[in-house]
């Protein structure tokens, strides 16, 4: 017999289990949240590591700037001779950008014709040196494009850390006439970025594409040039593709192990990355577990203490109550009451009852508490994402200015008063500049893509630029493009305060439209044409019946009224065509399914199709499931899209004997009715179109068959009505087949 324990024994298990699975939950909890703080860590280095590149290709992308721009404000000067105009303007520059040690202008064989600041760190003066041996004036004279080259200790009377960015001065004829150098200081930029990641435990480099260190916490790049191409994280970020990423090192050197993340910088072929020791991440969160563990244990005990205390009052208490009920037994056996005793359980019911309404209250007044904290939290917050989003837009109005241009659905193409392209953004490069680079692009290649790639006359083209303002209608030449494609241009003024500062050239592709306009003016010819022909016959039979000098045969009658009855029967067709793309256009097309035999459906269908298309006709009916099998739809908006598709295949079809093959067929989800026939077919320039409202293949009054091109598309209303497909495959001369699909799962209506 299983001995029984007592309450109280009971209860400091109970205790003790509760208190064991909180722990490890806890603990579990706990464990879970360190290692999150883990990965934010990782998160927040990566991202450091992306913030460091973009300033540091912002930086160098601006001074390259400063010098590309020098390069065409001195390029008057060096024609004529003028050294104190280009002294004055490399003085400018050493102002405004101190990052340059120095800067100097040379001539197309590479001597350098003036220096800023004439004199060395040293106390030197400058003199005029041939700087055709270096790597830069070679590359620069190759390309004739601005170059940046690797990092070097600087020459000549300073040891800091330069790297030359050189601009080639072009004339007219765009030949090499000199250039424009800057010497940038490279320490005054590992000076920056030591900055910005002052207060965080990792270490920054950076290397140059040769190798070479432009900082590194171990490196004196004042005194130093060192070379790190056989470091194991270099070789490492070389084997990569990806532009950045991150990894564990164990270094020798130190000894010790360390969590990289680098990012490459494609525009100069550098690379930075930030190196934080693997201890600097996991050590406060090991220190963390420790400590709750030790928490947890010192709680374990002192709630093994507590449950002793608890349960020893509490089986007092129980203790009592047993008691007070033995006595209470015993004095109703020996009718004996003791009213002292009978209070003994209302004050229990009334403890209870006070300690059940106090815990109410405490659980209520905690609820209010929660949806406080929650509502305090939620407005933290939203205050908190508002701060953030207005910060951002004010550090990135610019950046954020350039990408709605750049994401322009139109061509935009800025020029200024002295008729330079200033900005294109990429569209219009795409669609006129033919490949030109937006720094290359000028009006003069402008004016040459438009005349090349559009059906306009140049003369046309320079009467819309001599405009203020105005519209160019621009449609492209047929070689240019498979599909006729029309733009608009609009030219507008660009003012700044009043000012007119340049012009603007908005590009717009109105192919749409264009085609919505012919649409329009065919369906005008095709509805006149369709509704003239019966209301014609329709005419003409009644005006012979109603001739009194003629007495015609019955059976003369009766063709005469069997005609205007099919003509009645097609102008009615049309007229329900019309109601149902109106209901499809207006979301209003109904569907009453119900579940109906498939293959009684299909041979109906065929039974319906028009006498007069039956001829040399061979059907065949191939069915994949059982007899009998049934699907949820609507039968006789089944029957009219299976009729619509059985006409078209015999009316667009020229083989002596027409075929239509009708396959059923079911998966797991659809149930498949495929319509397949010999036909002409459709070539792929018309197929993605067919299913559009009044379109056909041949609009000509002349087409081989009447219709208002809006079979397929009322089809397709009816199948997206009953949340289906209907999917097309076709080749040219051999035929056509229209796979519908019907949802087998059955939709609430």
């Amino acid at each position: 017999m299983k001995k029984v324990r007592s309450f109280k024994k009971e209860l400091i298990y109970s205790f003790l289990t509760i208190l064991f699975f909180s722990i490890v939950f806890l603990g579990i909890f706990q464990i879970y949240q360190l290692s999150k703080l883990i990965d934010e860590s990782k998160r927040y280095q990566a991202q450091a590591t992306t913030y460091l590149a973009d300033y540091i290709d912002k930086y160098i992308l601006e001074h390259k700037r400063v010098i590309q721009t020098e390069a065409l404000r001195v390029k008057d000067a060096l024609e004529a001779g003028d050294t104190e105009a280009i002294h004055e303007e490399l003085r400018d520059i050493k102002l405004n950008y101190p990052g340059f040690v120095n800067l100097y202008v040379g001539d197309r064989s590479g001597k350098s014709i003036v220096f800023y600041p004439e004199l060395y760190t040293d106390g030197t003066n400058r003199e005029n040196l041939n700087f055709s041996d270096r790597y830069y004036y070679k590359e620069l004279v190759k390309t004739k494009s601005t170059v940046i080259s690797p990092v070097y200790h600087g020459r000549g009377g300073t040891d800091a850390l330069l790297v030359s960015i050189v601009s080639p001065i072009l004339n007219t004829n765009g030949e090499l006439i000199g250039y424009v150098l800057g010497g940038l200081d490279l320490n005054a930029l590992g000076e920056h970025i030591t900055e910005r990641n002052s207060g965080e435990e990792g270490n920054v480099i950076v290397i140059d594409r040769e190798k070479n260190v432009i900082v590194h916490p171990s490196v004196d790049t004042k005194r130093d040039l060192v070379n790190v191409s056989n470091s194991e994280i270099v070789q490492y970020i070389e084997k990569n593709d990806e532009v950045e990423g991150s990894n564990y090192f164990k270094l020798k050197d130190p000894n010790r192990e360390e969590y990289i993340t680098y990012k490459k910088i494609k525009s100069l072929d550098w690379t930075i990355w930030v190196a934080k020791p693997t201890e600097a991440i996991t050590n406060t969160y090991k220190d963390s577990i420790v400590t709750i563990l030790i928490f947890l244990l010192g709680t374990a005990i002192v709630m093994v203490g507590v449950s002793l205390f608890l349960t020893n009052r509490l089986e007092v208490t129980l203790r009592q109550l047993l008691d007070y009920i033995k006595n209470y037994t015993n004095g109703i056996q020996q009718n004996a009451f003791v009213t002292k005793k009978r209070e003994g359980p209302k004050e229990m019911e009334e403890l209870f009852y006070y300690f059940n309404r106090m815990i109410d209250e405490v659980e209520n007044n905690k609820l209010e508490l929660l949806e406080l904290n929650k509502e305090l939290e939620g407005r933290v917050h939203e205050r908190t994402v508002t701060l953030r989003n207005k910060n951002l837009e004010l550090r990135n109005n610019h950046a954020v200015l350039l990408a709605v241009l750049e994401s322009m659905s139109e061509g935009l193409a800025l020029i200024n008063n002295e008729k330079e392209v200033e900005y294109v953004n990429e569209y219009f490069l795409n669609i006129v500049a033919g490949g030109i680079k937006d720094d290359l692009l000028t009006l003069s290649c402008v004016y040459e893509q438009f005349v090349a790639l559009f059906d306009i006359e140049h003369d046309e083209l320079s009467a819309f630029f001599a405009k203020d303002k105005g519209e160019l209608k621009l449609e492209y030449k047929k070689q240019q493009s498979k599909e006729q494609k029309f733009y608009v241009l609009h030219k507008f003024s660009v003012l700044l305060d009043d000012y007119k500062i340049g012009e603007g050239l908005l590009l717009r592709d109105i192919t749409k439209e264009e085609e919505i306009d012919i649409l329009k003016n065919n369906l005008i010819s095709l509805t006149s044409h369709e509704f003239k022909t019966p209301i014609t016959n329709i005419k003409g039979s009644v005006e012979t019946l109603l001739r009194k000098e003629v007495e015609w045969e019955v059976d003369f009658q009766q063709e005469l009224l069997e005609g205007i009855h099919e003509d009645i029967d097609r102008i009615l067709q049309l007229v329900n065509d019309w109601m149902d793309i109106s209901k499809i256009e207006s979301g209003t097309m109904y569907v009453e399914r119900e579940m109906i035999r498939a293959d009684h459906l299909i041979e109906k269908s065929l039974d319906q199709i028009p006498k007069t298309l039956t001829t040399n006709v061979e059907f065949q009916f191939n069915n994949h499931l059982q007899e009998g099998y049934t699907f949820y739809a609507d039968k006789l908006r089944v029957s009219q899209v299976l009729i619509n598709l059985f006409t078209n295949a015999l009316r667009y079809n020229d083989s002596p004997l027409k075929k239509i093959d009708v396959t059923l067929d079911a998966n797991r989800d659809y149930t498949m009715i495929t319509v397949s026939d010999n036909g002409i077919g459709i070539s792929n320039d018309h197929i993605t179109k067919i299913f559009n409202r009044f379109y056909q293949v041949d609009i000509t009054a002349t087409r081989r068959s009447g219709g208002t091109g809006l079979g397929l598309a009322i089809c397709q209303g009816i199948m997206d009505a009953h949340g289906g497909e209907i999917e097309v495959i076709s080749e040219i001369g051999k035929g056509s087949s229209f796979i519908l699909y019907f949802p087998n799962k059955r939709e609430e209506e």
